[in-house]
């Protein structure tokens, strides 16, 4: 809409970003062993494992479908673009699960900030924002510069989602949050909440935290205990305030498009909407 096309006309490239949303949350899930996904049984739970997980594959696959059929019309050129897009996304997402992974089974402890960010750029930038994002702009007919300034809006508000969801998964501000409290901590998670702490945190605290992180907690009084060493720290505050600043670098970015006051104002908004929301 925002480029002066109809969007009315382009249901299925919305289509498209919902279901990558939701085959990554299955697949999220299972890694993360999660109980609950806004509010109801996560898909394994419900139907196993195994086929949780080819669902999500096939529903990956779907969407390609989507953009080779006829229902999509757009230009061969840009159903190319949008299909390079997406193999992009899907492959560098998977790169940066799998380091996501990988430190919270080597309990990895000691993580340079800019390598976790890039993580975080891989990961959880690409599915929550960035490739629809971008498809959504080329469908729309942005043109490389434009296109390059939405890729760094969009990777800039990405991490700073996780950085809010990292927060809200330990001290959620909404009974709507619709998942388990403090599962980042039972699986493990060295988030930057968890890096910060063991980083300023006396040998005593470290220790505690350490110990609680790596025997898969789940008693509510102990994942307490693990919030609370980090508020001694200040953590919360702290990574609080650094989204803050990726989305100030987000909208410096989005300001510098072609678009609209308008929709500028409009995804302005969006990205402080990230770090002020409750769900």
């Amino acid at each position: 809409e925002g480029y002066g096309k109809d969007p009315s006309k382009f249901k299925h490239v919305l289509a498209i970003s919902e279901i990558i949303h939701s085959c990554s949350l299955i697949l999220d899930d299972i890694a993360d062993s999660s109980v609950l996904r806004r509010g109801n049984p996560c898909s394994h739970l419900v139907y196993g494992i195994s086929r949780a997980a080819n669902a999500s594959s096939l529903m990956t696959f779907f969407t390609f479908r989507i953009l080779q059929s006829d229902l999509l019309i757009l230009d061969d050129k840009i159903k190319i673009k949008i299909f390079e897009t997406l193999l992009w996304e899907h492959y560098i997402t998977s790169v940066g699960s799998a380091l996501d992974l990988g430190w919270s089974k080597e309990r990895t402890n000691e993580i340079n900030e800019e390598e976790y960010i890039q993580h975080i750029l891989f990961r959880s930038s690409s599915y929550t924002y960035r490739h629809a994002s971008r498809i959504g702009a080329i469908t729309g007919g942005a043109d490389d510069t434009d296109l390059n300034y939405v890729f760094q809006y969009s990777s800039m508000i990405g991490v700073a989602f996780q950085f809010i969801d990292d927060i809200l998964n330990l001290k959620p501000e909404s009974k709507q949050w619709g998942k388990t409290i403090g599962e980042d901590i039972t699986e493990g998670k060295r988030s930057p909440l968890v890096l910060h702490t063991i980083k300023e945190a006396s040998v005593s605290d470290r220790t505690t935290l350490l110990n609680i992180l790596d025997n898969k907690v789940t008693d509510p009084s102990i994942l307490q205990e693990a919030i609370s060493i980090m508020e001694k720290y200040d953590a919360f505050n702290i990574v609080r305030g650094k989204a803050n600043l990726f989305v100030h670098k987000a909208c410096e970015n989005i300001k510098m498009t072609k678009l609209s006051d308008y929709y500028k104002e409009l995804l302005v908004d969006l990205g402080w909407y990230v770090v002020q929301r409750k769900i």
